[in-house]
């Protein structure tokens, strides 16, 4: 452990101010779990990373399970082919699967794969 290893720092994403918690050569906010900093480790380039970089360019903010945003109301539904349980005739797809016939949404593959 060096001496620069336990001195104060604010994270950027909450604002807290404490001394970090190292786990696996990361700095960890003891608040929000954001990585503050990280450093090489002796397979590595000595290079010390720190702030959004450190996060992987913000992907995610921390608590964020997802970063593709749909909304919750959301079924991803939509309409295509020809279905012969649908009073429309075509499949109706909510969830990835028709609502009449129960087959899956997508390529639908004939014989051997093409």
């Amino acid at each position: 452990m060096a001496a620069n290893d336990r001195i104060r720092m604010e994270c950027d994403k909450c604002g807290y101010k404490c001394v970090p918690q190292w786990l696996n050569d990361k700095a960890h906010c003891l608040k929000c779990q954001a990585v503050l900093r990280t450093r090489g480790t002796v397979h590595d380039a000595q290079r010390e990373v720190f702030g959004a970089e450190a996060n992987g360019e913000n992907r995610r903010a921390a608590g964020e399970v997802s970063t593709f945003k749909v909304a919750p109301s959301s079924a991803m539904e939509s309409v295509g082919g020809t279905c012969a349980k649908s009073p429309s005739g075509q499949h109706h797809f909510k969830y990835g699967k028709c609502n009449h016939c129960q087959v899956a949404e997508g390529k639908l593959v004939k014989g051997p794969g093409h």
